[in-house]
């Protein structure tokens, strides 16, 4: 077992339909189970975790969570120990928590109240200064900072950056980075839930300027899904032989293929696609379904 590291992140190229040429991140190739933004988010913390001397680490997640498994995976790895809080009572086995239970997570199920109110429950529940509390997915000042570095990868800056969004921490970062190092590229996020006032508000309050939030591919909410966007999947999936989950990657890619049809973006931009990982969700058996 060992940690990730970027060096497996390639640029691929792909030709869509329409000639257009996008260059794919691949942050999916970092690792099997610490891959794309997952692995950005958390370096950071468990190089902190590190220094100072914590035995102990407890994030938080539903029951389906790419982060809770990176998270108990690279806890495998440094010898900690690792809790997740699940929203929602006890519930059937996957095979997140299958292989996330392999490598010694603990669960705690928490109602909805108790998982608004997590970080008061880590403090009443679990106190001392060896035990370190990570956001859900990563949020966070060195979240966000983890994810920033990806612009030293780049070999020429894009014209347009686009990546799907949740919480915005991956967002924020690429715009802190790009920011910082006075390059000039467009993001576009692509939300997967119904949250773009949350997101927008967020990166207003940084006063960042440069992006664009795309909605209308949110196919019914977050973890929710379509006919349409399962076969979009299925058919991008057998044309490029790159694995996109219908949680985030899918409908990113399904957005900045609309973005394209419509001409949003200008032709002859360099465009880089972000597949942020998460491939594991594809694998769900409410998702496979679609397949048979």
């Amino acid at each position: 077992m060992m940690l990730p590291h970027t060096d497996r992140s390639v640029l691929q190229e792909v030709v869509l339909h329409s000639d257009r040429r996008v260059w794919i991140k691949r942050d999916d190739l970092i690792h099997p189970f610490i891959s794309g933004n997952k692995w950005r988010k958390l370096r950071l913390y468990l190089e902190l975790a590190q220094a100072r001397g914590v035995q102990h680490i407890i994030t938080a997640g539903g029951p389906f969570s790419n982060h809770i498994l990176a998270v108990s995976y690279a806890c495998a790895v440094m010898g900690l120990r690792c809790t997740a809080l699940i929203r929602g009572r006890q519930q059937p086995n996957n095979h997140y928590r299958i292989l996330a239970a392999r490598w010694g997570l603990q669960t705690v199920y928490l109602n909805h109240q108790e998982f608004a109110d997590r970080q008061h429950w880590v403090k009443m529940k679990r106190p001392g200064k060896e035990v370190m509390f990570i956001e859900v997915g990563g949020a966070g000042d060195p979240g966000a900072a983890g994810c920033a570095e990806i612009w030293d990868e780049f070999p020429v800056q894009p014209d347009v950056l686009v990546l799907a969004t949740a919480t915005g921490t991956t967002m924020q970062g690429l715009l802190a980075g790009r920011d910082e190092r006075n390059l000039h590229t467009h993001i576009i996020g692509i939300p997967v839930l119904f949250n773009v006032a949350e997101q927008k508000a967020a990166l207003e309050a940084k006063g960042y300027q440069n992006y664009t939030l795309e909605t209308g591919f949110e196919c019914g909410g977050f973890a929710r899904v379509d006919v349409q966007l399962m076969k979009f999947i299925e058919a991008q999936i057998q044309r490029t032989n790159i694995l996109f989950d219908p949680v985030y990657t899918g409908k990113a890619w399904l957005g900045l293929h609309c973005l394209l049809e419509r001409g949003s973006i200008a032709p002859g931009a360099k465009i880089v696609f972000l597949h942020t990982g998460g491939s594991l969700g594809l694998f769900s058996e409410r998702y496979l379904d679609f397949f048979r």
